[in-house]
């Protein structure tokens, strides 16, 4: 039924499915939930002024499995613990959430 009302709905999920089960370098989990792919990486970030600068750690996944995260939300990515800094969904069935690195 949604195939002849909204074929390219259907189209976009099996693409987003694809992209996650192909991408996703490593385990996240929320909670007690199971286990999940996301795709992770820690990119070089320029601080406040040049001041200080590091890493910030950056985890894509579906809007199914991250969308309901929020600031201060925690989440453990390859056994290690973060903090959600802020959460950005695309609009396409993806959430960025940008991260803190728990403890920090």
């Amino acid at each position: 039924m949604t195939q002849a009302l909204a074929p390219f709905a259907d189209l976009m999920e099996q693409t987003n499915a694809a992209v996650l089960q192909t991408l996703s370098n490593a385990i996240a989990r929320i909670g007690a939930g199971e286990p999940f792919g996301v795709m992770f990486e820690t990119p070089f970030r320029e601080g406040y002024g040049s001041v200080i600068d590091g890493r910030a750690p950056v985890c894509v996944g579906s809007v199914e499995k991250l969308g309901e995260l929020e600031r201060d939300d925690e989440i453990v990515i390859g056994g290690q613990l973060y903090s959600v800094e802020s959460a950005e969904p695309d609009g396409d069935g993806f959430v960025r959430l940008q991260l803190i690195k728990g403890g920090e």
